[in-house]
């Protein structure tokens, strides 16, 4: 797909973080090629390159706020250091309010084996179905699997299972 067009990647090296030239260099690229779809991988680069720190959400809100004006669907990932424990780390809790909608992935031990969990944390301006589901990520793409009626502490990474075995 990049060979073809269809695809462009945009790599930024961690030794050339300057925050303002990122998001320079992206809207830059979302108007040369006229992007409708964006996937950022991730946030957490953004994070690293905000100098001062405290800075961060307005940047952030500033950047969305210009990608949802040209009409741009981006879908953004901020990996999480505690993948599976008792506790989630939120980096910025008032992130979300930037945020249209919010999903966390985590990873859970059942049986010795680890699963993958969606939790839809937000969406704005609608309900949505609070509950847990598994999810494989294929070959075939996002595939979404069982709810987990039973299971205590699937978001702690640990789940205690009444009736439901994977």
């Amino acid at each position: 797909m990049v060979e073809c067009g269809a695809l462009d990647v945009m790599w930024q090296p961690l030794t050339e973080n300057l925050l303002d030239q990122i998001g320079h260099r992206l809207l830059e690229a979302v108007h040369r090629r006229g992007v409708r779809r964006l996937f950022i991988d991730g946030f957490g680069g953004f994070h690293r390159a905000a100098v001062p720190p405290s800075r961060l959400v307005e940047y952030l809100a500033a950047l969305t706020n210009e990608l949802r004006a040209l009409g741009v669907t981006t879908v953004a990932t901020w990996e999480l250091r505690d993948l599976v424990g008792t506790q989630a780390s939120n980096p910025y809790p008032e992130f979300s309010s930037i945020i249209d909608n919010l999903l966390l992935l985590r990873q859970m031990e059942v049986q010795a084996k680890l699963h993958r969990i969606l939790a839809v944390i937000k969406v704005r301006d609608s309900a949505f179905d609070p509950r847990l589901y598994t999810v494989d990520i294929t070959d075939r793409g996002f595939v979404i699997g069982q709810r987990l009626d039973s299971a205590d502490r699937a978001l702690a990474g640990k789940a205690d299972f009444t009736e439901l075995r994977l």
